[in-house]
Parts: C-alpha cells; structure tokens; sequence
C-alpha cells in the first residue's frame, strides 16, 4: 500500500486497530472553570496536546520505534535542519503510520501554525480525531482541508469517512463519489463506497465498487476484506473465505474470518477464529476481547432461540 493511500484510512472492516501504549491515545480532557467561555474544545485540547509535550518525557516504547524505524528517524533527522510545514507533516505521517498519533497530532498542528492554509496538515488532523473515536471533533478540521483544497480527492475522502462516523451517510456518500471523480484511480474511496452500500443494504453496488477497487489494486486488503463481508451477507461463505485469504498472515485471516463469520451471526464459529487469530498471535486482545464478545452473543442468541439474520451493524 502506497504513503498515500494507507493515510486516506479506509473505513472498510477488516482493519485491524491497536493501541500499544498509553502515549498513543487521545488527550483526556477535565472540566477547567478557567478556561475562556468561547473557547472549542477542539482547541482547548491541543493547546493541553502542546502544554503536555513540552513537560512530559518521550515514552521508552516510542524512543525504540523513533531508533528503529528508518523513515521516521529520517524525517526526524531533517526537521531538525529547521522546521518547515512539509517537514512537520513528513514526521506527522510517520507517526502516525507507526501509530504514535499523539505525537503525530503534534507535528501536524506545527505545520498548521506555520501555515495556517496548510490543507494536508488539517486532513492529517481530521483522521486524527477520527482515529481517537472522536470524530466530531474533526468534522472542523476536514472542511478546512477542503476549503484550501477543494480539488483534492484525499480531503474528500477523509470528509466521508468523517460524516459516516457520526452518522451523515449521504452526505458521506456525496463525498466519496466527489473523491472518484476527481481520481478514478482513488482506491481508498471506491473502497469506502464498497462499504457504505454494504451497510445500506446494497450488495450489488458494494459488489461492483470493491471489484473497481480491486481492479486497480488486486492485493488491496480492505477491498478484499469488505467484498467478504459483501459474500458473506449473500451466504457465499466460500468466496467469503477466498477474499480474506487473499491478504494477510493467518493470524489476520482467521481473525478476518471471525468478523465475516460475526456478520452473519455465527458467534460460536466467530468465537473460534477468534481464538485461533490469538493462538497464533499471543497477547492479540482485540482477538481476545473479540472472542469474548462472540461468545456472550452465541450465548444470548442460544437463550432467545433466535437464527442470524442479516444485516450486522459494526
């Protein structure tokens, strides 16, 4: 996957989101009676983001990523040349791709002070936010980007993925079908239409659009992972399981197959994939705590007699 297209973030299921340490997550805010009426809270807390970086040491774990990782090493390496927004938003993107986004977050918001219509700096920002659960939060920060770049298919697209995540689906729709007309090569947004028809029921058009997808990248893994989610809603469970075999270590595929097999409300086989994806990756929680929760829906739909039926609402 390229830079570009792993930064776009696709909504499609199958994405597997981890929180390693405690610097990675998002500001946790108190109430403040000082702080100024008319202030967002957008901005109260990334002036705490800001506040907090200047007193609080680099975690151990983040310090070996920065040594181990080449291109973040790099990029942080020649920001220290001078600080520029492009150089700012090159060491956002590596942290953010290692995961780090608190530290991401930061040098996004350096390269929005050195430039205030820095539109890939407020994109980056938007997925942030997303990527935090706070979507709402980022809403603001996506129709800047598209303000100073309205021609740009990755700004829409992280708009859509924005307005679906608080429940605007046209609208986010609207978005993804701006994002491919100003590239029909975008992968990322023909895959997020693929998943936005999966959820509104239209497997035929979720169909159609994760093919397109996969017609411009044959091993791009959320497309294969949201065409299975499209199978298994249709009970072709084969091709289900040939999608999610398509990419990934077994690891991923079995825990891949637990969703698809959660979509179709087959919590008991869900539940064993789950637990195989952990086997083979000790200490996965989310397998762990996805296996869990498969259970504790295997158990209750046991109690109350019920048949898996679709649609399943991630």
């Amino acid at each position: 996957m390229t830079k570009n297209l792993l930064h776009a973030a696709c909504v499609g299921a199958g994405l597997v989101w981890s929180a390693a340490c405690s610097s990675h997550a998002p500001p946790r805010v108190a109430p403040d009676t000082n702080a100024v009426a008319h202030e967002s809270l957008e901005v109260y807390i990334a002036k705490l983001r800001r506040l907090a970086t200047t007193a609080v040491p680099k975690h151990p774990a983040v310090e070996a990523v920065e040594a181990r990782n080449a291109e973040l090493h790099a990029s942080l390496e020649d920001l220290r040349l001078g600080p520029t927004p492009e150089r700012h938003r090159r060491v956002a993107e590596e942290y953010a791709a290692a995961g780090i986004l608190d530290l991401a977050f930061d040098h996004y918001s350096a390269a929005r002070s050195l430039d205030s219509r820095d539109a890939a700096a407020y994109d980056g920002l938007a997925r942030i936010w997303r990527d935090w659960g706070l979507p709402h939060l980022g809403v603001g920060d996506a129709r800047r980007a598209l303000y100073f770049a309205p021609d740009s298919p990755v700004a829409h697209n992280t708009f859509g993925t924005l307005l679906m995540a608080v429940g605007q689906r046209r609208e986010a729709r609207r978005a993804f079908e701006r994002a491919v007309a100003l590239d029909p090569e975008a992968i990322y947004a023909w895959t997020n239409l693929c998943y936005h028809s999966f959820e509104a029921g239209d497997l035929d058009a979720a169909e159609a659009s994760c093919r397109r997808a996969l017609t411009l990248d044959a091993g791009y893994a959320p497309a294969h992972n949201n065409l299975a989610l499209v199978y298994a809603a249709s009970g072709r469970f084969r091709l289900a399981e040939t999608e999610l075999a398509a990419v990934g270590d077994e690891s991923v595929r079995q825990y891949n197959v637990g969703i698809v097999l959660s979509a179709s409300r087959r919590y008991a086989d869900a539940a064993n994939a789950f637990d195989r994806a952990e086997r083979l990756r000790p200490g996965w929680a989310l397998a762990a705590d996805r296996a869990r929760q498969a259970r504790r829906l295997a158990e209750s739909t046991t109690a109350m007699g019920a048949r898996g039926t679709w649609p399943y609402q991630q």
